[in-house]
């Protein structure tokens, strides 16, 4: 982190800080892996928000006792952030600034909420050697109240005196050299204006990759045009006592309470049609919940029978293993009278060769006796003498 330099991207919720990240991160910036995930409809293609440093700034929000939503105009106006009860979060945010943020030689981090929170990082920072420098975007107030109508439900007037409230947060927070970029200019011609901001950041401005990141339809709120002080973003020098003036003339107190009240009818009409659905989806899974424990109580006595049979498969399946020893001992008697009676077939076999051979010797005997029979004179003596010795 030591060799980068760090980029804290400053300004009210829905004031375009989020396209302002996309033509950073375009242009060569990094902003880590801890990025929020998008929301649809809100920041379709991302906060480029660090979740950790959300979770800091959220906690230091609360041990002030605000919110994102505040509007206090004395809010951290005398704060120490150097509270010996914020040493936790210190610690905390310090590790975050040591492990960076991506591997650029510039890093980003950007949260709206360091319009209130800032001095306490850049503290941190001036305590670890980082060099550390500011961004302030800006938008028409009447486009950021539309806009926060639209995502929140806050009436316009509300919205800006929400704006004047981080306006002077703004004003009273970041140093004197911040670089201070509006949005309009940005959506209008975003290579030369990253052109000009890569001449105070280490940047390489690519128009290919910025007409990706940039996208025109993502604007949806248009103030009507003007040149006061609710339809002009600001340079970074702002008439808070006029830009009041203008918000309570077009949107005075009682207007405000009205919308204020008109709201909350709203909402509570919506709870009231939501609680009808929430009722009626309520009885759906009822019913849906009684044939459950009743295809519960089905499966139980599957379950019961499919036991009864198992244990009775168990029980022939022991008579099967007692079976067993005694089949193989039938099988072992078996194998030996088999063994016996081929040592009694073999012998037999050996006496039967024995009398073929007799046999077969007689057969020669008798066929020469035929041979020296029929001899012409000495086969007759042949016969006298072999009838002789018969008789």
């Amino acid at each position: 982190m030591s060799q980068a330099k760090l980029l804290f991207v400053v300004g009210m919720h829905r004031s375009g800080t989020s396209a302002l990240c996309a033509a950073l991160h375009s242009c060569g910036a990094s902003f880590g892996n801890r990025l929020l995930d998008p929301m649809l409809g809100v920041n379709d293609e991302g906060f480029w928000e660090d979740s950790d440093v959300v979770e800091i700034n959220e906690q230091l929000l609360k041990w002030m006792g605000a919110s994102w939503f505040t509007v206090r105009h004395n809010l951290a106006a005398t704060f120490d952030w150097s509270a010996s009860s914020l040493s936790h979060l210190r610690e905390a945010a310090s590790s975050i600034l040591e492990r960076g943020f991506g591997d650029a030689s510039l890093q980003v981090v950007k949260d709206p909420r360091f319009c209130v929170t800032l001095p306490f990082w850049l503290d941190l920072c001036a305590g670890l050697e980082l060099d550390s420098s500011v961004c302030v975007a800006s938008r028409a107030p009447i486009e950021i109240a539309q806009s926060l109508r639209k995502r929140d439900g806050f009436p316009i007037g509300y919205g800006l005196r929400l704006y004047s409230h981080y306006r002077r947060l703004i004003a009273q927070n970041v140093p004197s050299d911040s670089i201070y970029v509006s949005y309009d200019e940005l959506l209008r011609s975003p290579e030369d204006f990253m052109t000009a901001i890569a001449a105070h950041l280490p940047l390489e401005p690519r128009e290919e990759a910025l007409a990706l990141a940039i996208r025109h339809d993502l604007k949806h709120q248009v103030g009507e045009k003007g040149d006061g002080l609710l339809q002009l973003a600001d340079d970074g020098t702002v008439d808070f006592a006029a830009l009041d003036e203008q918000i309570n003339n077009q949107y005075p107190d009682e207007k405000l309470a009205e919308d204020l009240v008109q709201l909350l009818v709203e909402r509570g009409k919506e709870l009231s049609e939501k609680g009808v659905e929430f009722e009626a989806s309520l009885e759906k899974v009822s019913s849906e919940h009684l044939n459950a424990l009743a295809t519960l109580d089905e499966r139980d006595s599957q379950i019961t029978s499919l036991n009864t049979r198992l244990s009775d498969v168990g029980t022939h399946l022991s008579h099967a293993l007692l079976t067993i020893p005694q089949r193989d001992e039938e099988i072992a008697k078996v194998q030996n009278q088999l063994e016996n009676l081929g040592a009694e077939h073999s012998y037999a076999l050996e006496v039967i060769n024995e009398r073929d051979q007799q046999v077969k010797l007689l057969d020669q005997l008798l066929e020469t006796r035929a041979r020296m029979f029929e001899l012409p004179v000495i086969g007759r003596v042949f016969r006298k003498l072999w009838f002789r010795e018969e008789s």
